[in-house]
């Protein structure tokens, strides 16, 4: 239902796209180039050079917003701390961590709450800095005084203007809402005393009258493609869904880049002052919406030919869940401690699929990264998906040491119809030390949360 007043918004905004569709193979990412699509040759790996070869068991730590370790495509892969006896109240491996059976959580509460929407690094920025420098005489500030300052000019920059479009958006979606409703009001009038019918809808001529048009195509679409069949039920259905996505712009306002907001005093209840602190949180590994990382977990490690979603990509891995990325960015402190977590605990790769604008406490991930490279544990990163040179926009974390980083970067494609491209290469010049792996395309077969 979503989807057919989403897709009528977008005509209605002027930006629909119609796009051609040709049938597309479930696991067309897996197939190679040159067979009508992209892929990343993964099955003639499998089929030719690995073929016969014997695997060991690879410990995957996935950094994330959690996983559905419940998942029917999952489950069988999700990894056991094999000294922790389950639910007993008990560090039985003194980790530090009690009933740490599949992971940990380090934007959880003792009480077993958990961080949902947090703000993003730059409203942490500009919140911190926001007392000192706010009327700040720029020509009076020694060096690095003036380093800092540009930091918050940078942050509140980038929190106001965030702030405006969500406004914005707001009242897009508001302008929308009394355009359509309107608009279907003018169908009621158009319609008198007949009933909704498809034949009764083909016989109103719309002649100039746009707001009448809109509202003929409206009910079409709900007519052909849903079981609403009254006027008052396509108000009902199309009021909430401009409800839900007026969501997404109001949580920026009240949680993301509101200076005033902090579950991490409500909910965590650390001591986010010292750095060093690392037992906190607690083992809910799911979270109240572990979909991000279900899919990222998806991709690595669903469980291979079992008929059911996806085929991983390893085939014989399990996948460690350390919950760190909230609703809004991760903060540096918990990073930290998820990889030395993952480290200490049997991983041998680490997926990490955020980043961010701003980071308050880079030697904290950085001292992490060299601990687990110490370890020889591998870090995947991902480079982000708005396509931006990341050898020149600021992005954390980052590495401005010699170790090696494996990045991984998608970007959707920005043609009509759809094309994909894969690309490995050797960055240059300040960068030699990290491999990227570029990869673009969309229509994935993933694992979602909740068996999906």
């Amino acid at each position: 239902m979503k989807s057919i007043f989403n897709v009528l918004v977008i005509f209605f905004l002027s930006v629909t796209f119609i796009l051609g569709q040709v049938a597309v193979p479930n696991d067309w990412y897996y197939g190679n180039p040159g067979e009508g699509f992209n892929g990343i040759s993964m099955k003639k790996a499998y089929g030719e050079f690995l073929k016969d070869k014997k695997t060991k068991t690879v410990v995957v730590a996935v950094i994330d917003s959690g996983i559905d370790i419940e998942h029917a495509d999952l489950a069988g892969n999700i990894w056991v701390n094999p000294g922790e006896i389950p639910d007993n109240g008990q560090d039985d491996d003194k980790n530090g961590y009690i009933d740490d059976i599949h992971g940990w959580n380090f934007i959880g509460g003792p009480d077993g709450k958990n961080v949902g929407p947090d703000t993003y690094e730059a409203t942490r920025v500009y919140a911190s800095l926001k007392y000192k420098y706010e009327n700040a005489n720029a020509a009076t500030l020694n060096k690095e005084q003036k380093l800092e300052y540009d930091t918050y000019l940078r942050a509140k920059e980038t929190v106001d203007k965030e702030i405006e479009k969500a406004n914005a958006g707001l009242k897009q979606l508001e302008t929308v809402e009394m355009k359509v409703m309107s608009s279907l009001d003018a169908l009621t009038v158009a319609l008198g005393d007949k009933p909704l019918t498809t034949e009764n809808l083909e016989m109103i001529d719309t002649k100039d009258n746009q707001a009448l048009t809109m509202a003929k195509n409206i009910a079409a679409q709900y007519l052909s493609a849903s079981d609403v069949n009254t006027i008052d039920g396509m108000k009902e259905v199309i009021r909430g869904e401009i409800a839900e996505d007026k969501k997404a712009s109001q949580n920026k306002l009240d949680y993301a880049y509101n200076i005033n907001f902090d579950p991490r005093k409500t909910i965590v209840k650390d001591n986010y002052a010292d750095p060093t602190e690392k037992f906190y949180g607690n083992n809910d590994v799911e979270g109240p919406d572990p979909l991000h990382g279900t899919h990222v977990a998806g991709i690595i490690g669903a469980i291979r030919d079992n008929s059911i979603g996806m085929d991983g990509v390893a085939p014989n891995v399990k996948l460690m869940s350390v919950r760190a990325v909230p609703d809004g960015d991760e903060r540096d402190k918990d990073v930290a401690n998820a990889i030395r977590y993952a480290v200490d605990n049997g991983a041998t790769v680490i997926n990490m699929s955020f980043g961010k604008g701003f980071g308050t406490h880079k030697n904290l991930v950085d001292e992490a990264v060299k601990y687990a490279a110490k370890k020889d544990v591998l870090l995947v990163h991902a480079a982000g998906n708005s396509g931006q040179n990341n050898d020149q926009i600021i992005n954390y974390p980052n590495s401005n040491f010699e170790k090696k980083w494996f990045y991984v970067k998608s970007k959707e494609s920005q043609k009509l119809g759809r094309s994909w491209c894969a690309e490995l290469q050797r960055r240059r010049g300040c960068c030699s030390s990290i491999f990227q792996l570029r990869y673009q395309g969309s229509g994935f077969i993933c694992s979602w949360h909740e068996n999906i």
